[in-house]
């Protein structure tokens, strides 16, 4: 999924030193249009998640599982994007939009928006320790830590070089 970088208000910001809760009301407070975008690493790979605002109303997400190609969008993925905060192992930037660019991102991209999610039923979905098992829902757990070199191995070609 293609968004504009946009302007960034925040960037390489640790998880584990804010309250996303917090981060999140201020952004409505302050009728801010762009999003919040997550990234971590817990063992399962990299995961980026991004969660959007127009004029102050969250509007919808999305969460991707890097190494397996797999994304998550809308209300479902609103659960993992609170996960991806819980985790200490990541960082997270704010990007600002115009509303333009937002209805543009929506107008591409309506899978991202929020069927039954509002500002309010949002946070719900917070999440206050890491949980592998939401994740383990969408992925294929047997593949989790295989690289180029252990692909190959597994297959009997382990000493080919790469």
């Amino acid at each position: 999924m293609n968004i504009p970088t946009g302007e960034r208000v925040a960037e390489n910001i640790s998880v584990a030193k804010v309250d996303v809760r917090k981060v999140i009301s201020d952004l409505e407070n302050k009728k801010f249009s762009g999003y919040i975008s997550v990234t971590n690493n817990n063992g399962f790979g990299f995961e980026d998640g991004a969660i959007f605002f127009k004029l102050g109303n969250v509007i919808g997400s999305v969460h991707s599982f890097l190494s397996f190609d797999k994304s998550v969008y809308g209300d479902e993925s609103a659960t993992l994007f609170f996960n991806s905060f819980a985790s200490k192992f990541g960082c997270f930037d704010v990007f600002k939009l115009t509303s333009e660019q937002m209805e543009l991102i929506v107008t591409f991209n309506d899978k991202i928006l929020f069927k039954s999610q509002n500002n309010q039923k949002l946070f719900d979905n917070y999440v206050k320790e890491y949980k592998a098992s939401l994740v383990e829902k969408y992925i294929d757990k047997s593949s989790v830590g295989k690289d180029k070199y252990g692909l190959l191995k597994e297959i009997g070609l382990g000493n080919i070089g790469i």
